[in-house]
């Protein structure tokens, strides 16, 4: 698909993969996240890929670059307490 055609087609993320990206933004090992999501590590590792697949990434830290470009994520959201 050229790139132009992806940049418009809107992306879009469930409340739980916005969760989950955050977490990974922070840190979080996925484990972590199954423990404080209370959902199996099978789980939040396909929705990882579910993620990158959406946001047409390669890597996390490329996921986390274009769902801050696109307004997907907020970097006050992802302050660490």
């Amino acid at each position: 698909m050229p790139e132009n055609v992806a940049k418009r087609r809107p992306l879009r993320l469930s409340p739980y993969q916005v969760q989950v990206l955050k977490m990974l933004a922070l840190g979080y090992d996925t484990d972590t996240m199954a423990d404080e999501l209370g959902r199996s590590v099978f789980s939040v590792h396909r929705q990882r890929g579910h993620i990158l697949e959406r946001l047409n990434a390669v890597t996390i830290t490329q996921a986390v670059v274009i769902a801050i470009k696109r307004g997907l994520l907020n970097l006050d959201e992802l302050e660490v307490e």
